[in-house]
């Protein structure tokens, strides 16, 4: 099982094959060599949470976590499945950071609009958080950036009223 190939001596993280992107990202943030990386949060592509979404491809990692393009085994429909950078411990036995996490998901469930993606089902597994999503098959606004440069002013303000519409729906 594999997150991606990777080249060289860069190419072993933990035990699983890796990018050396990733590696780079991890180094420059933890400033430890990809050996020593056990705690930092590595999910695997195949894997199959809950028994029914099976992690596919790595779309993007941030702040608040990896998001994974994942195949939802029951219906046979591909999802976005994001997991929560958390402290293991803070996902522990029910504790007040998983109440915050179901509350959070059931609000962002009521949620109905064209520009915000559907919360489909939340989980903890191994101490991990994950919020399973729709899946929106569309470059991101950094993958459009780098590819096409700036956008037009009337591109950023249709953008913007898409953006502020959803936050009127959500707020």
């Amino acid at each position: 099982l594999l997150l991606s190939r990777g080249s060289g001596s860069d190419a072993l993280a933990c035990g699983r094959d890796v990018s050396a992107g990733w590696l780079r990202w991890h180094r420059t943030r933890t400033n430890e060599t990809a050996e020593v990386c056990d705690h930092f949060l590595v999910a695997v592509i195949g894997e199959v949470l809950a028994g029914r979404y099976r992690l596919v491809e790595l779309l993007g990692r941030g702040g608040l976590g990896e998001v994974f393009r994942a195949g939802d085994l029951l219906l046979g429909r591909d999802v976005a499945v994001k997991r929560i950078v958390q402290n293991a411990d803070a996902l522990d036995g029910g504790t007040q950071a998983v109440q915050r996490l179901y509350r959070e998901a059931r609000s962002a469930a009521r949620i109905h609009h064209n520009n915000v993606v559907t919360v489909h089902d939340v989980l903890v597994e191994d101490n991990h958080a994950y919020i399973v999503m729709e899946y929106v098959a569309a470059p991101s606004l950094s993958t459009i950036l780098r590819r096409d440069g700036r956008i037009s002013y009337q591109r950023a303000a249709e953008v913007g009223a898409q953006v502020a519409g959803a936050l009127a729906v959500a707020h």
